[in-house]
């Protein structure tokens, strides 16, 4: 299976709060319309999700007890998410929403659904665990989800070319050399590009193939979903560091 994320900063303008980036949001839906292999689906948060979870002080590295805010993020992420549900049924697919406090115990569900031909798709959302209300961002999603399905490829879709260096130009091979320059910018809820990158990292050396590209370039999304050469980022890991199989 595959998953893509469809990035906060494709999907809407983080500039502009409760913005949406309809055009990038239908590239990307026209490009998966033309993919036929099973696929998992999320989606960030962007000018929607992140500024009522700042003003909230909620975040995914810490939890609080009271659920001040937590109806009102939840509630804007739904209405995103309606937007991005409704562009996939527009482009002729069939997403089938699951959430975030939930996927933990859908693992049965995403495995049935994807084979029946739907998408099984989720979003950065508020959770409520044992010590309080915290956030799950989307890439987070993927990594839990990937402990149990182990993905063959992971996309993240994003509003530049790939993962790019000091002078805007695309590293297109990262190693964990790299890692340390993007260290301390987080400047969201859930961690920035430095937390994205981890996670990354997490999943290549679990044994995923991991892109990073811009969303709506092209038809760069869909040569990434197939495997083929596309213009953006590729997580490297030692070969040592893959999650062996058998």
């Amino acid at each position: 299976m595959i998953a893509l994320k469809m990035g906060g900063s494709i999907i809407t303008y983080k500039s502009r709060r409760f913005s949406i980036n309809t055009e990038a949001i239908e590239h990307m839906a026209a490009e998966l319309s033309q993919f036929n292999r099973p696929l998992f689906l999320v989606h960030g948060g962007g000018s929607w999700g992140h500024p009522l979870a700042i003003k909230f002080k909620l975040s995914s590295s810490s939890c609080k007890m009271e659920p001040t805010g937590v109806g009102r993020t939840r509630a804007a992420m739904l209405a995103l998410s309606s937007r991005v549900q409704s562009a996939l049924v527009d482009a002729g697919l069939e997403p089938f929403y699951i959430s975030a406090q939930h996927l933990l115990q859908s693992e049965k569900l995403i495995r049935t659904l994807a084979a029946a031909g739907a998408i099984p798709l989720s979003f950065g959302d508020v959770v409520h665990e044992d010590r309080g209300f915290r956030v799950m961002g989307g890439d987070e999603i993927i990594k839990k989800v990937n402990d149990m399905i182990h993905f063959e490829r992971v996309i993240f879709a994003m509003d530049t070319p790939g993962v790019l260096d000091s002078y805007g130009r695309t590293i297109k091979t990262l190693t964990r050399r790299e890692l340390r320059l993007f260290e301390g910018k987080a400047n969201d809820a859930t961690g920035g590009l430095a937390a994205k990158l981890r996670f990354s990292f997490e999943l290549a050396e679990n044994g995923a193939d991991v892109f990073l590209l811009k969303g709506d370039e092209g038809d760069e999304l869909l040569k990434a979903l197939n495997g083929q050469s596309f213009h953006g980022t590729t997580v490297k890991v030692l070969r040592d560091h893959r999650r062996k199989e058998g």
